[in-house]
């Protein structure tokens, strides 16, 4: 998230253009006039020729490949947020947005695995998935009321989700389970080479082994923690928490802390496949990059970030409370900032396997 000569540019207000699946038209179409010839130039009549406008690449959602939308004619990457009040938008690249039908609780995170399927959390032990892109969502039953904060898949076919009381939950096959052993509030959970593991707001860092549906504390921070995320193909993680504090282990056991400049709580973060760097967002706009012994933080105004997710193109987001959008599509040298909707945002994540 290296920025161009150490400036963040920063838009605010950027208009945002919804696209509807059934009926969208390409705002840049039009009547290819008779004189086009096959290379797309037009004979004018004083004998000059012009390029005519290009055909659009589609006219809606289903002529883009699964993890894309439709906006303006193009196809573009999307993500997916969530958030209070049942929010659920999906927002293109670009900064176009689409509200979906609201889902049945105060959604506070999602989780996407492959190009069409994706999990979200929320109040009262909400759990639901889509298997076609959005278009429609299934309640997953969880035998659980507690609210849900995190939910993690391994891109393969597993999913995990924790809240508060000690809740743990797996998923499988159509079937979930409790894990038993944690307690307290568990805010974060993660799965990848280093295994299934979550942290509390006491700092309790936990691991799970999911099968036997049992936990065991393997350490304890000495401040609260909010977020976890493990590398997928080494065994390094990261956990933030309040104050600005940042961990890092290089076994998911044993953990020390970094120092990275700010006393801005941190609410969530993401750590690159290969455990190099890792991105971690909080209040007061800030955004913290760390790679190695480099830290850089900037700020991009006073918003209260909630959750962060970039892809290898460099296409992504940080969300938060009030509806706000950071969006970026150079992997964080600079942001958009919009807003879709008044509700809170807690959770995005993006349809593809293309993960950082």
């Amino acid at each position: 998230m290296a920025v161009r000569n150490d400036v963040l540019w920063l838009i605010v207000g950027l208009t945002v253009a919804c696209d509807d699946e059934d009926d969208d038209e390409p705002s840049s179409a039009s009547e290819m006039p008779d004189g086009e010839d096959s290379g797309g130039s037009e004979q004018t009549g004083d004998g000059m020729t012009t390029m005519a406008e290009p055909e659009p690449e589609c006219a809606d959602d289903a002529g883009c490949p699964d993890g894309q939308m439709c906006s303006g004619g193009e196809c573009i990457d999307m993500y997916w947020v969530v958030g209070d009040d049942g929010a659920v938008i999906r927002v293109g690249a670009d900064g176009s947005a689409e509200v979906h039908p609201e889902l049945p609780a105060d959604m506070a995170a999602i989780e996407c695995v492959g190009t069409a399927e994706a999990w979200a959390v929320g109040t009262g032990g909400v759990l639901v998935q889509t298997i076609d892109a959005g278009r429609t969502w299934q309640v997953i039953a969880t035998t659980t009321t507690a609210d849900l904060r995190d939910v993690e898949g391994d891109h393969a076919d597993m999913i995990t989700a924790v809240g508060v009381d000690g809740t743990w939950i797996a998923a499988q096959d159509g079937a979930s389970w409790r894990i038993e052993g944690a307690e307290g509030s568990l805010e974060g959970v993660a799965m990848g080479g280093a295994g299934m593991l979550a942290v509390g707001r006491d700092g309790g860092v936990w691991a799970a082994e999911p099968q036997a549906a049992v936990t065991l504390r393997i350490a304890q921070l000495e401040s609260p923690t909010r977020a976890i995320d493990l590398a997928h193909d080494s065994t390094a993680g990261v956990i933030v928490g309040d104050g600005g504090a940042l961990w890092w282990s290089a076994d998911g056991v044993g953990w020390s802390r970094q120092v990275v400049g700010t006393n801005a709580d941190l609410y969530a973060v993401q750590i690159a496949r290969d455990g190099h760097a890792a991105i971690a967002v909080g209040d007061d706009g800030t955004i913290v990059r760390v790679e190695g012994s480099s830290v850089r933080v900037v700020t991009i105004g006073e918003y209260a970030l909630r959750d962060f997710h970039v892809d290898t193109n460099g296409a992504g987001a940080a969300v938060g409370l009030g509806g706000v959008v950071a969006a970026t599509i150079d992997g964080g040298d600079s942001f958009v900032v919009q807003r879709v909707g008044k509700a809170d945002l807690f959770g995005v994540d993006a349809l593809g396997t293309l993960h950082w």
